[in-house]
């Protein structure tokens, strides 16, 4: 349930950085190759999205109702403050280990192109 949950709050997250991210990048090596350390451009956007978008305390702030009304589906009843905490952190790593996938993803694209 771990991970349907993780995916169900992360899935707008991952299309915009696909959209916003992603197909730019891709764009850039398939019709603009002459551009020099695109790959360089695309790890510097995602690092800044990581630390300036994605803040670990905002995104806690904004996470801990959506978890608090999911938790209380799943385990019918109302969550503990300690299973809030431990499914936020789940959560953060899930999100964590999700740019770090689109960081792999550039890096074969960079490779193939």
């Amino acid at each position: 349930m771990k991970i349907i949950t993780a995916i169900k709050l992360n899935i707008i997250t991952w299309v915009l950085i696909t959209l916003c991210v992603l197909v730019p990048y891709l764009a850039v090596r398939i019709y603009l190759p002459s551009v020099p350390y695109a790959m360089y451009y695309y790890f510097v956007v995602l690092a800044a999205i990581k630390f300036i978008i994605f803040n670990d305390k905002s995104y806690r702030i904004k996470l801990k109702p959506k978890l608090e009304n999911y938790l209380s589906k799943e385990l019918k009843k109302n969550p503990s403050k300690q299973e809030i905490i431990t499914r936020t952190e789940s959560m953060l790593f899930v999100r964590d280990i999700s740019l770090m996938i689109f960081a792999i993803i550039g890096v074969f694209v960079n490779i193939i192109l």
